[in-house]
C-alpha cells in the first residue's frame, strides 16, 4: 500500500505532519510493503481556494491512502474519486507516530463533515 503523508520539512521519520493537505510544502510516500519512502514536493502549494489538484502531485507516484489533519472539500472529493482512502489523525505527529496509528487501525476515515470549507 502506497501512503501519503503531508509534512511541513523533511526530517525523516521524526518530520512532522502538515496541519493542512494542500498547502503542504512537501509530501512523505511510505510504501508498506517494503518499507521505502520517497519525499515529493508540492506542485501547487499556491492556488485559488476549492482549487487544490493533489493528484498532480502523484501522477509519478500513485497513491492508495492519504493521511492528514486537515484537507478542503474539494480536494478530499478527487481523491475519494481516484480512489484514494483519507485518513485523518487527529493530532500534530511524527511520520513514524503516524504509520503506527495506521498499522494499529486506530485512524478514521475523513468524511466531507470533517473537510475544511476556507483556508487557514
Amino acid at each position: 500500500m502506497k501512503v501519503c503523508i503531508p509534512i511541513k520539512e523533511y526530517k525523516g521519520f521524526e518530520s512532522k505532519v502538515y496541519g493542512h493537505f494542500g498547502s503542504a510544502p512537501a509530501f512523505f510516500l511510505f510504501d508498506t510493503e517494503d518499507d521505502t519512502y520517497t519525499v515529493v514536493d508540492n506542485k501547487s502549494t499556491e492556488h485559488v481556494h476549492g482549487q487544490c489538484n493533489p493528484l498532480l502531485n502523484f501522477s509519478d507516484n500513485p497513491i492508495d491512502v492519504m493521511i492528514s489533519q486537515g484537507i478542503g472539500i474539494r480536494a478530499l472529493q478527487r481523491l475519494n474519486y481516484a480512489g484514494v482512502q483519507v485518513l485523518k489523525v487527529g493530532k500534530e505527529c511524527t511520520i513514524k507516530e503516524t504509520l503506527e496509528l495506521l498499522k494499529s487501525e486506530e485512524l478514521e476515515t475523513l468524511t466531507l463533515n470533517d473537510a475544511c470549507a476556507h483556508h487557514h
